[in-house]
């Protein structure tokens, strides 16, 4: 009985490729391919380079001679490779260097195990996620109403709002009627105020310094 030799199907993983166009075009293209080793992943990224260069014609002439001058072609830009490289040999390099500080806080370097670390975004795919930056409602300073403890303001559609003194120096902002009764509660942390009334003593100057303070920068930590 014959014994066959088996060879071990070599993974297939992700390079970021990036070859030359040739001399009468320009600069660079680049691509990420999925391939089982680095000459497979610049063919693949020439091929898509091929495909872009005929797109690029729009039709209106050939570009290549025929199937054997495009092969060549293919062949010719995958062996002229500016960068290829495995994308998580790059990934891992760069959290090295970005994250220093946090991942060899006693100087002593290790090398990141890149499935622990698919494993942790995973788990914290929700807390990875950017939120996303909401725009923040102008208002513009109509009145001040003493009597009250009010700061009245209006939204851009013209709705009007007022700042209510809740307790010592802290104020609330409420949505009002157009006869300037508060309405409901609404958060400040999304409104810019464009102006302010002027700073005399009494609410206006409580209200100035509680929204300065509520609006001031956290400090940055070294």
């Amino acid at each position: 009985m014959t014994q066959q030799a088996t060879s071990t199907p070599t993974a297939v993983q992700l390079y970021y490729v990036t070859l030359r166009w040739p001399q009468d075009d320009s600069g660079s293209f680049s691509q990420r391919v999925n391939a089982s080793d680095a000459w497979e992943a610049c063919m693949l990224t020439a091929k898509l380079m091929a495909e872009s260069r005929e797109e690029k014609t729009d039709g209106t002439y050939e570009a290549f001679e025929d199937q054997a001058d495009r092969e060549a072609w293919i062949a010719e830009r995958a062996s002229d490779s500016m960068e290829c490289c495995l994308v998580a040999d790059s990934l891992k390099s760069d959290l090295e260097a970005l994250f220093a500080s946090e991942l060899f806080p006693d100087g002593d370097t290790f090398d990141i195990d890149i499935e622990a670390l698919r494993t942790l975004v995973t788990a914290n795919r929700e807390l990875l996620r950017a939120k996303p930056s909401i725009p923040k409602l102008a208002l513009k300073f109509k009145m001040v109403d003493s009597g009250n403890c009010r700061v009245y303001y209006t939204d851009p559609n013209k709705r009007l709002l007022c700042f209510q003194l809740a307790s010592r120096k802290t104020f609330e902002l409420l949505y009002c009627t157009q006869e300037g009764e508060p309405s409901h509660t609404i958060d400040h942390l999304n409104k810019v105020v464009l102006d302010f009334p002027q700073s005399e003593p009494g609410i206006a100057a409580d209200f100035i310094e509680w929204w300065e303070l509520v609006n001031k920068p956290a400090p940055t930590v070294n």
